[in-house]
């Protein structure tokens, strides 16, 4: 369990992000394979072009998918945290790209193993430097795991990615149903990655939003799609991001429209509901003194 101190060091951490009001956006899918972590790099790559700052978390703990992608070889990650030999400060990388990056390493039997007080942790540790960021993005695993579940909870928005497979359509719906079980009020996007039939893909979305509202009663906030782009696998490939190299690129002008509407749209978004840090507080039993 945390000590005083490190509860006083969260809290002054908290207060901080407040004054900021930091947006903490997660990327999360139902199934594996669907583009999650190209969508959540680039999307973070384009914030950055933007002139926020951006802190960019590989939460899908132990696949290091992020880092293979923007081409980098951190010295630290979050398994070095996890086997508490570095802080927080430690493992966040500066990149090249103006940034801020923690990895997720290698070493997926110590993600798996992840205890309660370890998640508590990092968690609260995330709260410490969020302070200094406009976005913090989260890239989570795939599915639906404790470890998944906790970085929803603190989110501001969620956005689901998910493809036209059947399979991947069912495994949204369930990732979003236990949001709504587990009491979740984060503002939900849904993105369809992958698509090569525009009106198809719009009657996709459309029918899953009726669908989530029917039996769920959950307002999807946003929908988008991405076209199907041959330029993001050379991207990987040349661990190149088309978001840094401005390719020419459909797929990124999708993401072009998602980042832009994040910025440019809803700024009363935190407001409207109990921000990160706020929510954090009650985590952690520290109350906020107005």
């Amino acid at each position: 369990m945390m000590d005083i101190n490190s509860r006083i060091d969260q809290a002054r951490g908290l207060r901080e992000a407040m004054m900021r009001n930091t947006e903490i956006v997660v990327f999360s899918s139902g199934k594996g394979g669907v583009g999650k972590s190209v969508v959540a790099t680039n999307f973070s790559l384009e914030l950055v072009r933007m002139g926020k700052k951006v802190l960019l978390l590989d939460a899908d703990i132990g696949l290091a998918n992020v880092e293979i992608m923007l081409g980098v070889v951190p010295t630290y990650s979050v398994i070095d945290l996890i086997r508490g030999e570095r802080s927080l400060e430690d493992i966040t990388l500066k990149t090249e790209y103006g940034l801020d990056l923690l990895s997720g390493g290698n070493g997926i039997t110590e993600a798996v193993d992840m205890s309660n007080e370890m998640r508590e942790y990092i968690i609260g540790e995330l709260s410490k430097i969020s302070f200094r960021n406009d976005y913090v993005i989260i890239d989570t695993g795939a599915g639906i795991s404790k470890n998944v579940v906790d970085f929803l909870q603190f989110a501001d928005r969620v956005y689901v990615v998910l493809t036209m497979e059947p399979t991947s359509i069912t495994d949204a719906y369930t990732l979003i149903k236990v949001m709504k079980t587990r009491g979740i009020t984060s503002r939900i996007y849904m993105i369809l990655n992958r698509v090569e039939n525009a009106t198809e893909g719009r009657k996709i979305l459309d029918r899953l939003r009726i669908a989530i509202k029917r039996f769920l009663d959950v307002n999807i906030d946003g929908c988008y799609f991405i076209r199907e782009d041959k330029m993001i696998p050379r991207s990987i490939k040349d661990q190149q991001p088309l978001a840094f190299t401005r390719t020419h690129s459909l797929a990124l002008l999708s993401i072009d429209k998602i980042v832009s509407d994040l910025v440019n749209g809803d700024q009363s978004v935190v407001s409207k509901k109990e921000s990160f840090p706020e929510r954090l507080l009650k985590f952690f039993g520290i109350v906020r003194k107005e």
